[in-house]
C-alpha cells in the first residue's frame, strides 16, 4: 500500500465479523489493504478510516490488532470497537446500542474506555460496563454470575482495549444487544447462536452505524 497524506491519523474500526461491519464497508466504500505482513488479515481502508475484521475470541483479535499496529505504526489515531453483545440483565432489550464505560475480564485489570467526543444530546442514552468472556455465555446460569460485574458480555473488547493501551491509542466501544442469555433456561448450541445472530446481522450493523454517525 502506498503511503500518502490520506493515510495518516485515521480511526481504526474493529469488528469481530464482517456481518457486523457490512453497513460501514458499503457506506465508506472501503477497499482491502494488500500488505505482505497482513496477508492473513481482513483490513480495509477509505480516506476517512480503517476497518479491521478480527474474528471471534480475545487472543486472536489481540494478535491481529497488534499486527496492524506494527504494519501501520503512525497511521492510526484511535481504535473504535463495534459489534454485538449479549445482555446479562433484563434492562437491555434486543437492539439496544450501548456505549461501553468499563471493561472487565477474569484475567486482567479493569479498563476504562476513552469517552466518545460528542455532546451529551448526541450520545447514546445507555452507557454501561461490559464483561469480556473467553467463552460464549448462552444460558441464564452463566449470565447471573457475570451480571454482578456488568450488564453485557462480549468476547473481544478487553483484549482489544489492552492492546490499544500498549500503543497509547484511545479506545472506545459501541455494542448492540443481539441476544439475551439472561433469559435462556438452557444453553443453545454454538451453531444455533451463530445462526440467530447472522440472520439479523444487517439490522445490528445498521443500528451501530446510526449511532456511530451521531458520535463521530
Amino acid at each position: 500500500m502506498k503511503r500518502n497524506a490520506l493515510s495518516t491519523g485515521r480511526p481504526l474500526l474493529v469488528f469481530a465479523h464482517k456481518g457486523e461491519a457490512q453497513t460501514f464497508l458499503a457506506h465508506f466504500k472501503a477497499s482491502p489493504i494488500r500488505l505482505p505482513s497482513l496477508d492473513q488479515i481482513e483490513l480495509f481502508e477509505c480516506p476517512q478510516l480503517f476497518i479491521l475484521i478480527t474474528g471471534e475470541g480475545r487472543v486472536g483479535a489481540c494478535q491481529k490488532l497488534s499486527d496492524v499496529f506494527a504494519a501501520l505504526p503512525r497511521d492510526i489515531s484511535k481504535v473504535i470497537n463495534l459489534g454485538v453483545a449479549g445482555a446479562l440483565t433484563p434492562e437491555l432489550p434486543l437492539g439496544t446500542v450501548v456505549l461501553v464505560n468499563n471493561i472487565y475480564a477474569f484475567e486482567g485489570p479493569v479498563i476504562q474506555c476513552s469517552p466518545a467526543k460528542c455532546t451529551s444530546a448526541r450520545a447514546p442514552r445507555i452507557i454501561a460496563n461490559l464483561f469480556t468472556s473467553d467463552k460464549r455465555i448462552l444460558a441464564a446460569s452463566d449470565a447471573s454470575e457475570l451480571a454482578k460485574l456488568a450488564p453485557l458480555v462480549d468476547r473481544e473488547a478487553h483484549g482489544l482495549a489492552q492492546t490499544s493501551q500498549l500503543y497509547n491509542l484511545p479506545f472506545t466501544s459501541l455494542k448492540v444487544i443481539s441476544d439475551l442469555p439472561w433469559q435462556a433456561s438452557e444453553a443453545i448450541s454454538d451453531r444455533k447462536y451463530q445462526k440467530v445472530v447472522q440472520e439479523r446481522a444487517a439490522e445490528w450493523s445498521a443500528l451501530l452505524f446510526e449511532t456511530f454517525s451521531r458520535l463521530y
